[in-house]
């Protein structure tokens, strides 16, 4: 009889004293890849989003220099925050 990675996670769970949704995630990983192995932490995760505006973005500070964040946000019509947006007019090839 073969035990569901759900059961697994809860026993997990109540043994360790940590959260049953947590156990019961990494149970199911561990049944899917066939490794206990942690996966990547950390790293950029969100810069596609204005990587795939390079272009735009640099056309729009070569024909207007003194553009502010604020204005460039709205050119774009992206909800992207302010700092991201600031991070990303720093894009490499863009000075």
């Amino acid at each position: 009889m073969k035990v569901s990675p759900v059961d697994v996670g809860r026993q997990a769970a109540a043994r360790f004293d940590i959260g049953p949704a947590t156990a019961v995630r990494w149970a199911k990983r561990v049944e899917a890849s066939g490794s206990v192995a942690p996966l990547k932490m950390g790293g950029d995760r969100r810069s596609q989003r204005i990587e795939a505006y390079a272009d735009f973005i640099r056309a729009q500070i070569e024909e207007q220099p003194d553009l502010t964040i604020m204005e460039l946000r709205e050119k774009i019509g992206s909800a992207t925050a302010s700092l991201r947006l600031w991070n990303g007019v720093a894009l490499p090839g863009a000075a």
